[in-house]
């Protein structure tokens, strides 16, 4: 079996923890990976109010609230938790990414 291909990776991140986005953006890591902040929602261009550290992942998407909208919006093949809030891919959020992909990744 061939691996899925990652269109989108949605990282779930902490607004405290810039460690996460630093080291994503010095591997350059970020080009298919939308980040949602759990505060403040999608990471993306519309949000006036970025963090420095937050700007090299936001991408021209539509904002959505949560994480939920956004795996609803964007469609992604991945989902990454980074954030240490416990519970945070709860049975809504695997079942909605199991009805996009057949083959999805949730770590």
């Amino acid at each position: 079996m061939q691996p899925a291909a990652v269109q989108w990776c949605l990282c779930l991140c902490h607004a405290a923890e810039s460690t996460i986005y630093q080291l994503l953006a010095a591997s350059n890591a970020y080009s298919g990976l939308v980040c949602v902040d759990v505060v403040q929602g999608l990471v993306c261009k519309s949000r006036t109010n970025l963090q420095h550290h937050k700007q090299p992942f936001a991408h021209n998407v539509e904002f959505c609230p949560d994480l939920k909208s956004a795996i609803a919006a964007l469609k992604p093949t991945a989902l990454v938790g980074v954030s240490t809030i416990a519970k945070a891919f709860d049975k809504e959020v695997v079942e909605a990414m199991c009805e996009l992909n057949d083959r999805r990744i949730i770590f």
